[in-house]
């Protein structure tokens, strides 16, 4: 009876929207340095040196997000975009394809989304692959205009892969699919 009341009063003093926000919220891991290296090394990304991601910053934008997607699962949901998202044609799964699956004299026998995959990792740890947390003020900013408002949104570039530019969204409601595009 008693949590019951202090429900009630909680979603009179909040609505129901921001109690859950606020729920959602209070359940994000802790941000720090060991969290994010834990998901590059989720995603065998071990070598990527030129990593962009001011934990202050993210903690603020996670903080002006009000609930949803915290940081740490949009930073694994982009790297897992990066890495399997290919309807773009100019993403980097679809770039690694064109660019060193395409000559193969059997492409039948191959599954060339999987070895693009591979070999996408491979290419991101170069020490030169640049993997950025895009802020209001970042260079970088998203060829479509997305708002950091919106969207968590990470750039990525590497030259091996292409001269493109790669950015990955990822809605901070939870509402919309997280993708990614490129462009040169």
């Amino acid at each position: 009876m008693a949590l019951m009341v202090t429900a009630r009063k909680l979603i009179c003093l909040f609505g129901l929207s921001q109690l859950i926000a606020l729920h959602a919220f209070a359940q994000c891991p802790d941000i720090s340095i060991d969290s994010v290296n834990g998901l590059l090394r989720k995603h065998h990304l071990n070598r990527v040196s030129r990593l962009a991601i001011s934990l202050s910053e993210a903690k603020k934008q996670e903080a002006q997000s009000q609930g949803g997607i915290c940081f740490l699962e949009a930073l694994d949901q982009a790297l897992t975009s990066f890495m399997t998202d290919g309807s773009d044609r100019e993403s980097p799964v679809a770039l690694t394809i064109s660019k060193y699956l395409s000559w193969t004299e059997r492409p039948e026998l191959m599954d060339r989304k999987a070895a693009a995959e591979k070999l996408t990792r491979k290419l991101w740890n170069d020490p030169d692959t640049e993997l950025e947390l895009i802020t209001i003020n970042s260079v970088a900013q998203p060829e479509n205009r997305e708002s950091v408002e919106k969207y968590w949104i990470f750039y990525l570039y590497n030259d091996y892969i292409s001269d493109h530019f790669h950015w990955a969204m990822v809605d901070r409601s939870g509402q919309t699919p997280t993708f990614n595009y490129g462009f040169n």
